[in-house]
């Protein structure tokens, strides 16, 4: 069984790291600690270090959801996330979650055009076949996390030419 690891030593790692001149921390999204939620503690007890995941799964979070959570973290850690997001691994995505995994890159083509609005605040109506997304959300004091997106094969990287979806 692998050591309990508590909040209050991965918030003094950060701290050291930072101390010892490290300029950025990224978490993964896995099992256990929620990667938003750590990097919130973690920056605050380490003023100034970037800050990032690698990477949120699209799929087990609705847009309007992950917005909060990311403008969340950027009003406690005075705007420093980078936002790490990727389509998901289809076996946990279907297999543990029982969501449909098909068409990776369309879907987050999708999902980036109602997370992108919902991130600088603006009100999204968003209906289709694999995603409805009718809300807003207003975190004062925020700006949009840049973006970065995971990929697994090229077609996820291939954006049309003047896509509003670009990451």
């Amino acid at each position: 069984m692998p050591p309990v690891v508590r909040i209050a030593s991965r918030v003094r790692q950060v701290g050291s790291a930072a101390e010892h001149g490290l300029t950025g921390v990224w978490a993964a999204q896995a099992f256990g600690w929620d990667a938003l939620t750590a990097l919130t503690l973690a920056g605050t007890a380490a003023p100034g270090i970037e800050l990032g995941t690698a990477v949120v799964p699209a799929a087990q979070r609705h847009p309007l959801v992950l917005a909060g959570q990311a403008l969340s973290v950027q009003a406690a850690t005075g705007n420093r996330l980078t936002l790490g997001l990727g389509a998901g691994i289809s076996m946990m995505v279907t297999g543990m979650y029982g969501l449909p995994a098909d068409r990776p890159a369309a879907r987050m083509r999708e999902y980036l055009s109602v997370l992108r609005p919902l991130l600088r605040g603006e009100a999204v109506s968003h209906q289709s076949e694999t995603l409805t997304s009718v809300g807003q959300v207003s975190v004062p004091g925020t700006t949009p996390p840049p973006i970065l997106l995971a990929a697994l094969a090229p077609r996820c990287c291939a954006w049309p030419a003047n896509s509003p979806t670009a990451p």
